[in-house]
């Protein structure tokens, strides 16, 4: 009997068991976030009723999992619409004079009241709250103005065309003799901002005095990049003095260099023009100022080693200023025996001409007998003009008006021309031989005759 009961329930087990197996589990349904009375909200703030029945409860179900998610997905949806607003309130930022704090206003008061004072005015303290005043003076006048440009009526006036052409020269960055600036973005960190410009945050520091602040000021520029020849000046310096008969000097205050450089120009010169004494005289460029230092618009012409000598052109008409020249117009003999001429003191580091120029001169040094070994260890023709080469003579663009030369000083207190370099270029004499049209290639004897012994070869 008992075993016949145990068999029963077995089966009663099998049979129910599939039935619970294939049964959907119920699923619950998520709650509904409870509406919550707008008048219950209002009278729970007021403190007389926070702490009854009714107002305890809505605290409970506002801190409930429901009621955060519901305030998530609401902060989500107005998002998009925040960021779009905050993006356009972040433009104008920096155009809106900063809201000072009653503290500030209260400290600026009181600078303003104690600097009137004459005596004071000198101090450290007010000379900065004077330097403050103009900026915040300058941010709200422009402001104002670009508030008021911002109009397309009042955009076509005169003024505002010039606020807005100042406005986009601030904007970009600026060089000026191999110096480069960034503007700052508003309450923008300084290592962010050397990171962005790519500088050593400590440089960027000690360039610009800025001390350990942690942020820089909106919209101000700060210096981001140095040329390697900053800070170079020229110690010892000579003028150069154009004389009518041989050649003239563009910019005569610009004519001071290292004693070097004025004596191999002068002698060079000189030589040059005594085999022609009837043809046009040189027209020389830049050479560095009184004392050295930065010479707009170059870049280099800093230290008396770097001049802008013009090229010989063929014809009777004396230019007053530097001409561009041709293959066909290059008087390519004459400015050859020139080159050659500072190519002879060992001491020419190089000279910056056009690729379309260096054929020509390539082939009068080959009319002139010089070997064409050594015209090709000078010149960087006939080697692709993409190609940098470590020759004397190379090419660089903007040079087919003058040619860049830079003089090689041993030692920067005592940059003297040798005394066997000047013999060399006193006594110079090189023959013009052929002529570009019949005999472009044909070598000839070299015929640098001096009263010394023979002029050395130049080799880089």
């Amino acid at each position: 009997m008992v075993k016949a009961k145990q068999i029963w329930l077995w089966l009663l087990l099998l049979a129910w068991l599939p039935a619970v197996a294939l049964a959907k589990p119920a699923v619950k349904a998520k709650p509904e976030p409870a509406k919550v009375d707008k008048a219950l909200l209002k009278r729970c703030a007021d403190a007389k009723h926070k702490d009854t029945r009714e107002c305890v409860q809505l605290r409970a179900a506002q801190k409930s999992p429901i009621a955060k998610g519901k305030d998530k997905a609401d902060a989500g949806k107005g998002k998009e619409a925040k960021g779009k607003e905050a993006k356009k309130v972040a433009k104008d930022d920096d155009d809106k004079p900063k809201a000072l704090s009653a503290k500030e206003k209260k400290q600026i008061a009181a600078l303003k009241t104690q600097c009137v004072d004459k005596k004071k005015a000198k101090t450290a303290q007010c000379k900065k709250f004077f330097a403050d005043e103009k900026e915040r003076s300058d941010v709200a006048e422009r402001a104002k103005q670009k508030k008021f440009c911002a109009d397309k009526k009042n955009a076509k006036s005169a003024q505002c065309k010039k606020f807005l052409a100042a406005e986009k020269k601030k904007s970009q960055t600026v060089s000026v003799c191999g110096r480069k600036y960034g503007i700052a973005r508003k309450n923008e960190k300084v290592a962010s901002f050397a990171k962005r410009y790519r500088v050593a945050e400590g440089t960027l520091r000690s360039w610009n005095a800025i001390g350990t602040a942690a942020k820089l000021k909106g919209g101000k520029r700060y210096l981001v990049y140095k040329s390697p020849n900053d800070g170079m000046t020229l110690k010892g310096g000579v003028l150069l003095e154009g004389e009518d008969d041989h050649f003239a000097i563009q910019r005569p205050q610009r004519g001071w260099g290292k004693p070097l450089l004025v004596d191999a120009i002068r002698l060079a010169v000189h030589a040059t023009q005594r085999q022609s004494p009837l043809a046009p005289y040189l027209i020389l460029g830049d050479l560095s100022k009184e004392g050295g230092g930065c010479l707009p618009p170059h870049k280099s012409h800093r230290g008396g080693i770097d001049a802008d000598i013009g090229l010989y052109m063929r014809g009777a008409h004396q230019r007053k200023w530097l001409a561009g020249a041709t293959a066909e117009t290059l008087d390519a003999d004459r400015t050859w025996q020139l080159l050659r001429a500072f190519l002879s003191t060992t001491r020419l580091q190089f000279a910056f001409l056009d690729y379309r120029l260096q054929q020509p001169l390539y082939e009068a040094g080959l009319r002139a007998g010089e070997p064409e070994e050594h015209l090709k260890a000078w010149f960087q023709w006939p080697r692709p003009i993409e190609n940098a080469h470590e020759t004397i003579i190379r090419h660089l663009a903007g040079h087919d008006n003058h040619m860049h030369v830079r003089f090689i000083c041993e030692s920067d207190e005592s940059c003297t021309l040798p005394d066997d370099a000047k013999l060399r270029l006193e006594h110079a004499r090189i023959e013009m031989l052929g002529s570009v049209a019949h005999e472009p290639n044909r070598p000839r004897e070299a015929l640098h005759e001096a009263n010394t012994p023979a002029v050395p070869l130049a080799m880089p």
